[in-house]
């Protein structure tokens, strides 16, 4: 004899699990929207703290060489000792230079001839090294730093007047409250290391991102 209570319960709890599945399969789906929403996000801090890890780390390396030398390094026609010096890393001959003076190597990795080492870095002591993750693409051969989201203009400020005081040029450019600036144009500090979202102009993925000492 057929057990219409039975039937009715195996239907009922088809229909039941039917609708677990649903719940769960909805759950699911939202969490992966939450998390696709929030992936970019992620990537973009994850490149700011690497670029801000890397800034800190030439700043400290600067500031080693001019314990050593008492004098910043020369990296080129920007250098001023009577006022703040201003210098872009994109400039081909001051990226090197940059690099040769703080590692004492050059971009490919040979040594410094004596004229260099003459000019950049006399004693030859390495301040720092320069990972592939340094350079554009993270290929040296590229000759060209960078910051982690591809930005080669690299702008380094620094107080080789020695009077602990940056005067920015392009105060403009950051938010007073964020950077600390005093007086509207003014920082105290002895090195200013940033990169700019502008830079790459209304298409790029570039972000401001700075590093003071």
């Amino acid at each position: 004899m057929f057990n219409t209570h039975s039937h009715r319960s195996d239907v009922q709890r088809r229909a039941f699990t039917l609708i677990e599945l649903l719940i769960v399969m909805s759950i699911i789906l939202l969490l992966a929207a939450v998390l696709i929403g929030t992936v970019p996000g992620i990537f973009k801090r994850a490149r700011i703290a690497q670029t801000k890890n890397m800034f800190g780390g030439w700043a400290t390396s600067l500031l080693s060489y001019k314990s050593t030398y008492r004098y910043y390094p020369n990296l080129g026609a920007g250098y001023n000792s009577n006022e703040d010096s201003y210098f872009t890393l994109d400039q081909e001959e001051v990226g090197q230079n940059f690099v040769r003076a703080l590692s004492a190597r050059d971009m490919d990795g040979r040594e410094l001839t004596d004229e260099e080492r003459k000019n950049l870095n006399r004693k030859g002591q390495p301040f720092c090294t320069f990972p592939s993750e340094h350079y554009l693409d993270n290929k040296p051969q590229k000759h060209k730093l960078a910051d982690a989201f591809g930005n080669t203009n690299i702008h380094i400020v620094l107080d080789t007047d020695d009077d602990n005081i940056l005067k920015l040029k392009n105060a403009d450019d950051f938010r007073a409250d964020d950077i600390g600036l005093i007086e509207s144009t003014k920082l105290n500090a002895r090195i200013l290391i940033y990169t700019l979202k502008k830079d790459g102009g209304s298409s790029s993925d570039f972000e401001d991102v700075w590093h003071k000492q």
